[in-house]
């Protein structure tokens, strides 16, 4: 079988700083989905530790808290990560603005070699906070990420390339319901897509009345808002398929396969992909990315394909940011330089009852933890999680029978 080969990265001998602040505008129609405000505001300020995963040895990272040291030297040990990990000691609602307000922390960042400032995602403070410690942002302008990452600004843009999308229609908070009547009419089952959407938190399957009285209801806090109606196909698979769009060329990173149940929850990714059509997944998405680049795009972006069971072929998303699948694949990128090919990934959130810090966890998984011996096993990350019940994990295998064995492990310990 085919599988997409990705380039190793060629990085410059100069220090990157990460500071992934995921910020509450970012997510202000994914809220709806949330039961427990207070809960998911504490574990979003978890989110920036991934950063960690993208990091060398050298660079510095710039987080809420500082993680379980056990767990630095566990990355360390599979020479990934860094150790450089910055805490600002001022309070605010995301990570950027607590730098922004830590006036020590700034006066040390200006000290550094610093060639690249590398966020989630780029908004006026991050750009603020590039002026003031004079780095240049691996990232595309504000407008352009605000424009990528609002759902119905894709339409127009992959038809004028020529790309093919599934058949659509905008609406606003007035109209949509009517709007998706008629579509349920034409196709029975259909996806209504939010705007402003993150990790497909804002994204609805109408397959019956009772889903869609379900969306009537969250449309009540919903008001001035665009939605995106499609026909809800039935798929194969979906590709995600990485880039990291550079100045003069692109770096494709590899393409995974996003696990999405019948209600159009994400579960993660899995390597190598289903796909049979890779040479239309890279033609499509590097037009894409050779469009975006003219328009001076710099950083990560992942492009979310389905295939039909008829084998159409679709773009269905861009995310102008770190998607999961960037995290699970630079680390296989790094571990297996030349082998990464023969590798089957899993990378996960599984949820369990109790609570657990990083050194209980390692203690449970036993001789199931990734290590440098067997170069197989459970790769944990993201570890603030932990005590809230959640484990992302990077699951390695060397074939499909043991990767499925590794994931039956999981499932029995936790």
């Amino acid at each position: 079988m085919s599988k997409s080969k990705f380039s190793a990265s060629k990085r410059e001998d100069f220090i990157h700083l990460f500071l992934h602040s995921i910020h509450p505008d970012f997510l202000q129609l994914t809220r709806n989905h949330i039961q427990n405000e207070a809960i998911f505001s504490s574990q979003v300020a978890e989110y920036p530790e991934r950063a960690l995963l993208l990091a060398n040895k050298d660079d510095w990272v710039i987080l809420n808290h500082r993680p379980n040291q056990d767990f630095l030297n566990y990355l360390a040990d599979l020479n990934l990560g860094t150790k450089n990990i910055l805490i600002p000691s001022s309070s605010a609602t995301n990570l950027t603005e607590k730098v922004l307000m830590d006036q020590t922390l700034l006066d040390f960042l200006k000290t550094l070699e610093i060639i690249k400032l590398h966020p989630y995602f780029n908004t006026p403070l991050e750009v603020k906070l590039a002026q003031i410690i004079q780095v240049e942002i691996e990232a595309p302008s504000t407008n352009l990420s605000q424009r990528i990452n609002h759902k119905t600004f894709l339409p127009a843009f992959l038809n004028n390339l020529n790309i093919p999308i599934p058949n659509y229609e905008i609406a606003d908070s007035n109209h949509v319901i009517e709007i998706a009547n008629k579509w349920l009419q034409q196709h029975q089952k259909i996806i209504i897509r939010g705007d402003d959407s993150y990790g497909g938190l804002a994204a609805w399957a109408i397959q019956d009345h009772n889903s869609f009285e379900h969306f009537k209801v969250e449309l009540k806090t919903n008001h001035n808002q665009l939605f995106l109606i499609e026909k809800l196909y039935k798929t194969t698979c979906s590709p995600n398929i990485q880039y990291h769009i550079h100045t003069n060329h692109l770096q494709e990173i590899g393409i995974t396969d996003q696990m999405i149940d019948s209600q159009l929850t994400y579960h993660g990714n899995i390597y190598p992909s289903l796909t049979r059509q890779f040479e239309k997944i890279n033609h499509y998405s590097q037009r894409i990315c050779q469009n975006l680049q003219k328009q001076a795009y710099k950083g990560l972006i992942g492009i979310d394909f389905i295939e039909t069971t008829d084998k159409q072929l679709f773009v269905v998303d861009i995310n102008g940011r770190p998607n999961t699948s960037s995290f699970g694949l630079n680390v296989i990128r790094k571990i297996f330089p030349s082998s990464y090919d023969k590798k089957h990934v899993k990378i996960l959130t599984h949820h369990f009852e109790s609570s657990l810090n990083f050194t209980e966890l390692i203690q449970l998984l036993g001789k199931h933890l990734f290590n440098d011996e067997t170069k197989q096993g459970i790769l944990p990350y993201n570890t603030g999680f932990l005590p809230w019940g959640k484990l992302n994990a990077i699951v390695i295998a060397d074939s499909p029978t043991t990767l499925q064995q590794l994931l039956k492990h999981l499932t029995k310990l936790l």
